[in-house]
């Protein structure tokens, strides 16, 4: 059934398009989809200079951009 079905993202679960039975017209539910989690990579500090600020060493998600960055 179209407009049923949604994504899952890091901290979201999805879910499968759900269907239609050919032979009953009944309903049935998609499954659902597990939340992916957040996929880490450590960002490499960064000096500060005269006119910027440094940042410390962090993690952010590839996925969503979410992290620790000082």
């Amino acid at each position: 059934v179209e407009g049923t079905a949604h994504a899952a993202t890091c901290t979201e679960a999805g879910k499968e398009a759900d269907q239609k039975c050919t032979r009953c017209d009944d309903l049935i539910t998609g499954a659902e989809i597990d939340a992916l989690g957040h996929q880490e990579e450590t960002v490499a500090a960064v000096a500060p200079t005269c006119t910027k600020t440094g940042l410390t060493e962090g993690k952010k998600c590839t996925r969503c951009n979410e992290g620790s960055l000082i």
